[in-house]
């Protein structure tokens, strides 16, 4: 299985409305437990929202490499835990 972020946009669009399905239904099992609950809800919108980006990639022609996602790297960000830079 290729890395998400390898495969086009609207197949990742698909991919986090899966995970966003499955956050909402693990969040229905979780009723007894609010604080599980609202996390899993919150994931569940996350996940939406990677969707509708991916969406807009889809739509715009853009390819993997000008995922929102990897701008936001700790590469290219120059926080620890990228390259080091001499």
């Amino acid at each position: 299985m290729p890395a998400i972020l390898e495969v086009v946009a609207s197949e990742r669009a698909k991919r986090y409305r899966a995970l966003a399905e499955e956050a909402r239904v693990l969040a229905a099992r979780s009723k007894r437990a609010p604080r599980y609950e609202g996390a899993y809800l919150r994931m569940a919108q996350r996940w939406e929202e990677l969707a509708l980006e991916a969406d807009a990639e889809a739509e715009a022609g853009e390819g993997p490499e000008h995922s929102s996602v990897m701008a936001d790297s700790p590469e290219q960000r120059g926080v620890p835990g990228g390259p080091i830079l001499v």
